[in-house]
């Protein structure tokens, strides 16, 4: 049970310091206004700093945000699960 705890841990660190870093990124090196014939549309809006990406970019960032808050509450079930066995 430790390492799967563990192992959800890495993965959902992993994802949110990807999003972070990928975040950051796009925030520097996309553009600021939609470019509709490079099909840069959704806005991502970062401290009031907007940025338009593409909608594979998109649903990455969505996917990274949502997988590691899934293996991390994954993780504490996993944890307390772990705990309550034990007792």
């Amino acid at each position: 049970m430790k390492t799967v705890t563990v192992l959800l841990v890495i993965i959902a660190i992993s994802c949110i310091g990807l999003l972070v870093f990928l975040s950051i990124y796009y925030m520097h090196t996309m553009p600021d206004t939609p470019q509709i014939e490079a099909k840069r549309v959704y806005p991502l809006n970062i401290h009031g700093n907007i940025v338009y990406l593409t909608k594979g970019q998109d649903l990455l960032l969505k996917l990274l945000f949502w997988g590691g808050g899934f293996t991390g509450m994954s993780a504490g079930i996993v944890n307390l699960i772990k705990r309550n066995v034990r007792k």
